[in-house]
């Protein structure tokens, strides 16, 4: 079985960007060679998820309610930093 892609893209659009994400649409054609559309999500930065504790060893969670699933969830505390970014420094003061 071939390592390479057998898929074939004939085309892509930009459906939607803004400063977070970018989203395409490509029409392939697949393996068989039947036609296939597939949206493409790419995040323009990295997801970081800290998991706090406490001087006793306790963890924390934030509650937060979220738009997009019309729900509220508890999470731990999560944010972003630019791609390729791979160290950063603690605030002062904490």
């Amino acid at each position: 079985m071939s390592e390479e892609n057998p898929w074939i893209r004939l085309s892509r659009q930009e459906i939607y960007d803004n400063p977070w994400i970018r989203v395409d649409e490509d029409q392939v054609r697949n393996p068989s060679g039947g036609l296939n559309l597939y949206g493409r999500i790419h995040f323009k930065n990295q997801a970081i998820g800290i998991i706090p504790l406490d001087e006793a060893g306790n963890t924390w969670l934030v509650g937060q309610y979220r738009y997009v699933p019309d729900a509220y969830f508890w999470e731990i505390p999560m944010g972003g930093s630019p791609n390729g970014k791979t160290s950063w420094k603690r605030p002062s003061g904490s």
